[in-house]
């Protein structure tokens, strides 16, 4: 818990406890002498006194060191028995030297239950408020480590995207020069697109979903520039795009994946892609032919794995997707809603 949040918490549980006393001298039509004020204000020094002597003294002890919790016990006892009256001491020493003349002060009103009653009253709510106030700032931290581990474990897998995507692509045009294609430039130029866009764009919590769809048909465009039908790869989107956000490269592996084990040889189109979006809700259905008896690993190797993609979805998306994988003799499909905000 942040220090100022802390300071308002308690100003403002001491003025809920002041509340009763302050409305009785507001309110009370009989004259009331000074010696009251200051029987009042010495009173609330003494229920601090009481309160943050275990909050911020004895009771932090505890944390420290755990094998104490037997010397923290006896001493709140201790206190607890002695307290009243010490109170009691103070009073009759004030009223000695005022001359406060109150008659009503007994040599022994120390130990009438109500004091008592106050003192463990007062201890017990420090206790509460200690615990209560560690409890919340250990879960402020522990949330804080997920988080950054989260992070941590994000960054990680969006590194083993990129590799994998450059190593492809790479291939690709690899193969356009080699056979001296005049493809090959026009794939470099996506290609440094592409790679401007996972470095100074993609490198954020999200991007414009219109801009992941932009460089995700470039993509697209650069595999088929090895396919012999250029209508091999059939791509739709569906709805409002415009105002959405995404996050980045999220969308790339299942293409990716779809191209690397689609079957080459099947009648067009041998991977069909469809982005809906109706509302805030974005669905992502690819489906590729395969070859006969060739299914998908989740940990293929060459790939980034459907272990990572579902991963991703997981941290990202979480409750807030829902990825179906299907497959039959002829065909893979992987469709992924995800709901936008």
């Amino acid at each position: 818990m942040k220090k100022t949040h802390a300071i308002l918490l308690h100003i403002g549980f001491w003025i809920l406890i002041l509340i009763p006393t302050i409305l009785f001298f507001l309110f009370n039509e009989q004259h009331i002498p000074p010696k009251r004020y200051w029987f009042s204000i010495i009173s609330f020094a003494f229920t601090l006194i009481n309160f943050y002597f275990f909050y911020s003294f004895l009771i932090p002890v505890f944390y420290r060191n755990k094998k104490s919790i037997y010397l923290l016990l006896g001493l709140t006892l201790l206190f607890v028995l002695i307290y009243p009256w010490l109170q009691h001491r103070v009073f009759t020493f004030l009223i000695n030297i005022f001359d406060w003349n109150f008659k009503r002060v007994h040599h022994r009103a120390w130990f009438y239950p109500e004091s008592y009653t106050l003192t463990i009253l007062y201890t017990g709510l420090a206790y509460l408020a200690r615990f209560t106030t560690r409890w919340i700032t250990d879960q402020q931290v522990k949330a804080e480590l997920i988080n950054r581990n989260q992070q941590s474990e994000l960054a990680l897998l969006r590194t083993q995207i990129n590799p994998h995507f450059l190593f492809n692509t790479l291939n690709n045009i690899y193969s356009l020069v080699y056979t001296k294609s005049n493809d090959a430039p026009e794939a470099m130029t996506k290609l440094s697109d592409i790679m401007r866009y996972m470095l100074y764009e993609a490198n954020t919590e999200k991007v414009m979903l219109s801009r992941e769809i932009n460089h995700l048909r470039g993509y697209i465009e650069l595999l088929l520039l090895r396919m012999p039908k250029k209508s091999f790869i059939e791509f739709n989107v569906q709805g409002n795009i415009e105002n959405k956000l995404i996050a980045p490269m999220l969308l790339f592996p299942f293409v990716e994946n779809a191209y690397k084990h689609c079957n080459r040889k099947s009648s067009v189109p041998g991977i069909k892609i469809t982005l809906t979006v109706h509302e805030d809700l974005l669905t992502f259905t690819v489906v590729n032919s395969v070859k006969k008896e060739a299914g998908i690993s989740e940990n293929d190797e060459g790939g980034i794995g459907l272990k990572n993609i579902k991963r991703r979805l997981e941290l990202l998306y979480p409750g807030r997707h829902k990825l179906i994988i299907s497959e039959t003799a002829t065909s893979y499909s992987v469709e992924v809603h995800i709901k936008l905000k």
